[in-house]
């Protein structure tokens, strides 16, 4: 459970103050816009983050970690769920993350149910992320015990909309789909992650087929932001009902600590309060990138490490 004091931001009169012990960031959302609305300074002492919600976020940070799906042929990814897990395989590489917070089972039986799929499936890169809330401290042990080796740390962090300082960006950032963003994106996936450029007629095609769903029945937006005419940064934002994940950011080495990342931040902020989202959530590793969420009203709601294994898999026995 998030300790926490989120405040709902807005209009500067106010004629007293509520506390609440503790809501959802549903509940949050709601009693923002009333505070609002009535003039009344909001503050909920207490966040309630749902499970599910963490989940989606980690397993939508571990999958863009691998190629996106709409450059790779037809049956060359596929989704695996477990009891505790979500199993995600392409070509040779897994990645794993919890899909509901884990009870103590026998360590080792909940790891040798993953590495049997990644011997069925010939896969020589695991990637397991895991969390605070979600996963048992004999879970991390029972992966550092087979093979595995921990190779970074990193923070969930969330908030309502309402209770976020959302700004308009110092920088070109373009939000709408166009040809010129599409392919502008394309060359960043490319510098950025080594993916293959886009064609011009699959270019085409999406655009196409993107122009046909408005904006609030997107469920994912890219936005591309520019510096000196040029495209130097990409993000993507993720949309589940009433919540919005920020997918990582990046920018090109060139163009960094210029103000891309933020900008990025910023008008993904702006798409997730404009398509009537109410919780917003991210997962990221980089200390100035939560830094930058941080600034903008987002509060840490669990804590992160990934482990990978990159050897031949061995047999597991129950511990």
């Amino acid at each position: 459970m998030l300790q926490s004091v989120p405040q709902c931001r807005g209009d500067s009169r106010r004629y007293g103050e509520v506390a609440i012990r503790s809501g959802s960031p549903s509940f949050a959302a709601l009693a923002f816009r009333a505070g609002l609305e009535l003039g009344v300074t909001v503050t909920i002492q207490q966040m309630e983050w749902d499970d599910e919600v963490l989940c989606l976020t980690l397993l939508r940070s571990v999958s863009r970690r691998m190629m996106g799906s709409w450059q790779r042929p037809p049956g060359s990814s596929q989704t695996i769920d477990t009891v505790f897990h979500t199993v995600r395989i392409e070509d040779d590489v897994m990645v794993i993350a919890p899909r509901r917070r884990i009870d103590n089972t026998r360590k080792s039986l909940w790891l040798h149910e993953i590495l049997e799929i990644a011997r069925a499936h010939n896969c020589s890169t695991i990637k397991c992320i895991t969390s605070d809330r979600l996963t048992p401290t004999h879970h991390h042990e029972a992966l550092l015990e087979h093979g595995f080796t921990q190779r970074s740390e990193g923070v969930v962090l969330g908030a309502a909309v309402e209770a976020l300082d959302i700004r308009t960006p110092e920088l070109l950032v373009d939000t709408a789909v166009t040809g010129r963003s599409l392919a502008a994106a394309s060359r960043l996936n490319s510098a950025l992650w080594g993916w293959p450029a886009l064609d011009t007629a699959l270019v085409t095609e999406l655009l196409g087929g993107l122009a046909e769903i408005p904006e609030r029945q997107r469920d994912k937006h890219d936005v591309v932001v520019w510096i000196d005419g040029q495209p130097a940064g990409i993000g993507n934002l993720a949309v589940d009902g009433d919540v919005a994940t920020l997918g990582e950011g990046a920018t090109l080495p060139e163009c960094r600590r210029r103000g891309a990342y933020t900008a990025l931040v910023d008008a993904r902020l702006g798409i997730a309060r404009d398509v009537g989202c109410r919780t917003v959530v991210a997962h990221t590793e980089n200390p100035w990138a939560e830094e930058v969420l941080r600034s903008r009203g987002l509060e840490v709601v669990d804590r992160t490490k990934l482990y990978t294994l990159s050897e031949p898999l061995r047999e597991t026995t129950d511990g």
